[in-house]
């Protein structure tokens, strides 16, 4: 159930990364993969993408950020020789960037998130403070 979950979640977004961007995010979430808890799409009929569109307000589910774009960002840390940094992430959902950086880079990590059950176990890193606020008003 969670693999056809994925693959719907995938497929919705396909046209937001374009075609080719699409492989490589597959490419990379193979090689990174760590079980279907990062791909539960929580959303509601007040945080659907297709909601935010009609009433023109940004409101969406959570959608985890792609192996792909962290593996970008990673490249570009170490090419500019970037070794330690303050991480500040809004709508940090699993913290999946401040979980794949933390292998690489000494980061203190301050996340915002609404939904407390996405936080919850990600709170074990002596360096990383989570904040359960609303920050849309």
């Amino acid at each position: 159930m969670k693999l056809l979950s994925f693959i719907i979640l995938f497929i919705k977004n396909m046209s937001n990364y374009g075609y080719l961007n699409s492989i490589k995010i597959i490419f990379y979430e193979l090689i990174y993969f760590k079980g279907f808890k990062d791909y539960k799409l929580i959303e509601n009929k007040d945080t659907s993408y297709l909601n935010s569109k009609i009433k023109n307000v940004y409101n969406t589910g959570y959608l985890p950020t792609p192996y792909y774009f962290l593996v970008l960002f990673k490249k570009y840390l170490k090419k500019n020789k970037i070794k330690k940094f303050n991480f500040i992430d809004l709508g940090c959902g699993f913290s999946r960037p401040a979980l794949f950086l933390y292998k690489f880079f000494d980061i203190k990590y301050l996340g915002f998130e609404i939904n407390k059950k996405l936080i919850r176990n990600n709170t074990k890193k002596k360096s990383f403070k989570f904040f359960n606020i609303n920050l849309r008003n």
